[in-house]
């Protein structure tokens, strides 16, 4: 296993994965956003790779000079319990923390990931009913450092 920095060349894997979790994750025209994310913060997004295939993507960017949000996060469904998720995110909390001087993180993620990135220790501080669609909910977590 291993974790790299997310190249151009990684477009349709990682589209591949995108869809295999939408609608239930993603609503489908959430694809051009990820799209256009990967165009800015290209340098501080990665995959996971295990045997040559990429089992999950995800990063991070800064927002000011102070906080770090945590950003597009998804995995193949057939890697789930395997421990890829929290090894990317953990690798994108070390970075982003070790390169920068923040006081916080944050994620914005929904109802279905929220327990997950409790595991970092971040904590929901706003709840948005039907922000990213109908059914997929605005769960605002942060954590200070």
């Amino acid at each position: 296993m291993i974790i790299r920095k997310y190249t151009s060349s990684d477009w349709n894997q990682v589209k591949t994965l995108f869809e295999l979790n939408t609608p239930k994750y993603f609503a489908p025209e959430e694809i051009d956003d990820l799209n256009d994310y990967l165009e800015t913060y290209a340098d501080t997004y990665f995959v996971i790779e295990h045997n040559k295939q990429i089992l999950g993507a995800g990063g991070y960017h800064i927002i000011g000079n102070k906080l770090g949000r945590l950003s597009w996060y998804f995995f193949n469904p057939e890697s789930k319990g395997q421990g890829y998720g929290t090894k990317i995110v953990q690798h994108s909390i070390d970075e982003m923390v070790s390169k920068n001087d923040l006081e916080s993180i944050e994620v914005w993620t929904s109802q279905y990931a929220e327990k997950f990135f409790r595991k970092f220790d971040l904590k929901t501080v706003k709840i948005e009913n039907n922000f990213w669609a109908k059914g997929i909910h605005l769960y605002l977590m942060r954590r200070s450092l």
